[in-house]
């Protein structure tokens, strides 16, 4: 079974409130392209904070930047470690955070110069320098979290970069294409290159003190011709987040995709015998994602389109639901959430990957459009 790296925020801690720093009005470009980096769990960019470089997991299911600090006993695993320089101003206060994963972290807060370089201008933005953390570094491909989720998950006093952004001048549009090796994300409108066809569009649902996330809903999922569910009951709250892998629905949805997956013909001749129930993944030395994307079905999920119709997106399975694990074993990238009220849909990596997703703040929606570089249909 594949580790769910899950960093949108669940709770937060904080002392005592603090002004937000002045944002002056920056000279941004139409559009930022930036490159992404992709370990098996993670995709992140090269952020600058201060005078220093880190590579940050890009994260859309929280706001906060949270890096590791030069004090931080527990992080040694990483490197580098933040040291606040002559651009850092000190707050004094401090918070802590957690996330859908179990990891948490404390940390002081500073407010510093945070940008992305590609031509994106550096703005001031209060981050949590990390003291202390608990199953918040997987491994050492990462330093720490540029949030990129709305204000309305910020922890404590600290400020989020997208919001900060855009009072500075930038585009208020976030998308992302996400390859299998690396990945582009766009502040402004994405390459049109990155699309093998047009965008569709599905309203955002505004984020709330409950669910501060890039909301939307959806009311449908089908492997090839056959539902899986329908209803946007059958998917309690869903959100749009880069910062986890797996692709997560109730667990109703899970197992009821896991058995057509299992009994449609394109198993029955590439993996004869075999069931997700044993261990989540089929194996068959030789087998190619090639190979499997042609006989298995594709899975199509379906959205509002915000005038009483519906949009549906289709991705291949190894876009979708299977990660190709390498020698002949395809794992299931979608996991269970629950049965209860708090299950959610999760739009994470594993379905991300399938088309280029952009987050249109200006116009209050997110879009699809298959991906042209990463093999979405």
């Amino acid at each position: 079974m594949r580790t769910v790296i899950g960093m949108a925020l669940v709770a937060v801690l904080a002392s005592c409130g603090s002004d937000a720093p002045d944002i002056p009005h920056l000279d941004w470009p139409a559009s930022v392209e930036i490159p992404l980096a992709h370990t098996p769990d993670v995709y992140t960019a090269m952020v600058s904070i201060g005078s220093q470089a880190f590579s940050l997991l890009v994260d859309t299911g929280s706001s906060t930047t949270v890096v590791a600090g030069a004090s931080c006993t527990a992080c040694s695993i990483v490197s580098p470690l933040y040291m606040p320089g002559a651009t850092a101003t000190d707050t004094g206060n401090t918070a802590s955070g957690s996330y859908v994963d179990q990891s948490t972290w404390d940390g002081e807060l500073y407010v510093d110069q945070v940008g992305f370089g590609s031509g994106s201008p550096a703005v001031p933005l209060e981050l949590a320098s990390i003291v202390d953390e608990v199953l918040f570094f997987k491994d050492a491909s990462y330093e720490g979290i540029i949030g990129l989720g709305p204000p309305e998950s910020v922890v404590g006093d600290t400020t989020a970069f997208m919001s900060t952004a855009v009072q500075s001048g930038a585009p208020n549009l976030l998308a992302f294409e996400l390859c299998d090796d690396a990945g582009t994300m766009w502040i402004g409108a994405p390459d049109a290159s990155a699309m093998a066809g047009p965008m569709v569009y599905t309203p955002l649902v505004a984020a709330s003190d409950d669910l501060p996330y890039y909301n939307l809903a959806v009311t449908g999922l089908a492997l090839g011709g056959t539902s899986i569910a329908s209803g946007a009951a059958a998917f309690h709250d869903a959100f749009f987040d880069t910062g986890t892998t797996d692709f997560l629905v109730p667990t109703a949805v899970r197992d009821a995709l896991a058995s057509a997956i299992d009994q449609s013909a394109g198993t029955a001749a590439l993996f004869a015998g075999q069931s997700l129930a044993t261990d989540g993944c089929y194996t068959a030395a030789g087998v190619t994602a090639a190979q499997v994307d042609a006989m298995l079905p594709p899975l199509s999920t379906s959205f509002p389109d915000g005038t009483g119709g519906t949009v549906t997106i289709s991705a291949p399975a190894t876009r979708s639901y299977f990660i190709d694990d390498s020698n002949g074993q395809f794992c299931l990238a979608v996991t269970a959430s629950g049965s209860d009220d708090s299950a959610v849909t999760i739009l994470g990596d594993a379905f991300l990957r399938g088309f280029v997703g952009a987050i249109d703040l200006a116009n209050q929606r997110i879009g699809f459009a298959p991906d042209a570089g990463c093999g979405g249909s």
